[in-house]
């Protein structure tokens, strides 16, 4: 009786020695935790943005050119001229006031919102006749440059103006007022949206 129970003893022990690296091995090995959806950041509200754009009012951009000018006066006794060229200074804007929620859109893909705007629009000119860049007076026959070409000088600086306001700025320049509008409603916006969506500011005619 005592020899069968020292062999039911050892059998118990070997059968715990087997099942020991398993035991082991399940209580070391973490359980698997099921996969969690991927939380998108969340999306500033269309209100807030909108709020914040139209708080802006007039955003204004300024961009320097210059202007020619020139006047001529032709008489039986001869010709006089003058061409005066001038700082200009274009100032362009774009109405935000009115922006509604046409204006705006989210791509939660590309997690891009979409402000659509006005293209800038010329609001003022300013003409810096006292600081001319060249100014230069020709005359023929008996005209004399202290009289006649005086005179078309003086005509040539008051159209300064008119010529500045009848002036198509060139492509380059017009680019330039563009990029510099977007940037500027951009940083605007930037700490309203934070870091996990861009802006993208379009113009109406694109």
């Amino acid at each position: 009786m005592a020899l069968r129970r020292i062999d039911w003893l050892g059998l118990l022990i070997l059968i715990i020695a087997l099942l020991m690296p398993a035991l082991v091995g399940w209580l070391v090995i973490p359980t698997p935790t099921p996969p969690q959806a991927t939380q998108q950041p969340p999306t500033p509200p269309p209100a807030q943005v909108l709020r914040a754009t139209r708080e802006l009012k007039l955003l204004t951009i300024s961009i320097d050119s210059k202007v020619t000018s020139t006047k001529i006066d032709e008489r039986w006794r001869g010709t006089a001229s003058a061409t005066v060229e001038a700082p200009v200074r274009y100032h362009f804007g774009v109405d935000l006031s009115k922006i509604d929620d046409c204006n705006l859109s989210y791509n939660p893909l590309t997690q891009i919102q979409t402000l659509t705007i006005p293209p800038p629009s010329l609001l003022a000119i300013e003409v810096d006749g006292g600081h001319l860049i060249t100014e230069r007076i020709d005359v023929t026959g008996l005209r004399f440059k202290k009289l006649s070409g005086a005179e078309q000088l003086n005509l040539a600086q008051k159209s300064l103006y008119d010529a500045a306001r009848k002036q198509t700025l060139p492509k380059p320049e017009l680019d330039k007022i563009r990029l510099a509008t977007r940037d500027q409603i951009e940083r605007s916006l930037a700490p309203i949206l934070g870091r996990s969506t861009r802006l993208r500011v379009k113009f109406i005619d694109e």
